[in-house]
């Protein structure tokens, strides 16, 4: 395939032997959940929310979490902005199980 035409390639000859020798993975369609027989529920998460407010109980997924996820975006999206590695200061309770779980 690559005969003759490793010249002609805009990167180096090293790295078009390299993709020889380890292809890419065959791009496939995406499929959502629905279609490959899975069902998902995406009003399970408001639901939880409206009967913690309704029994009056904190919500699973607690401000800290969510506070927490913020503080791992932000560092996983400018991880030059802290000079290196950067520490977590964030912390949440463990999320409890669902009763059905």
């Amino acid at each position: 395939m690559f005969r003759g035409a490793l010249e002609k390639l805009p990167w180096p000859v090293e790295e078009a032997k390299l993709y020889r020798k380890y292809p890419r993975a065959r791009q496939t369609r995406f499929r959502p959940a629905a279609e490959r027989g899975k069902n998902v529920d995406f009003m399970r998460g408001p639901k939880e929310m409206v009967d913690a407010i309704r029994e009056d109980r904190p919500h699973r997924l607690s401000v800290e979490f969510g506070t927490h996820v913020v503080e791992l975006v932000h560092a996983l999206q400018h991880p030059d902005a802290g000079g290196g590695a950067r520490e977590i200061h964030s912390r949440f309770d463990p999320i409890p199980p669902l009763p059905w779980s």
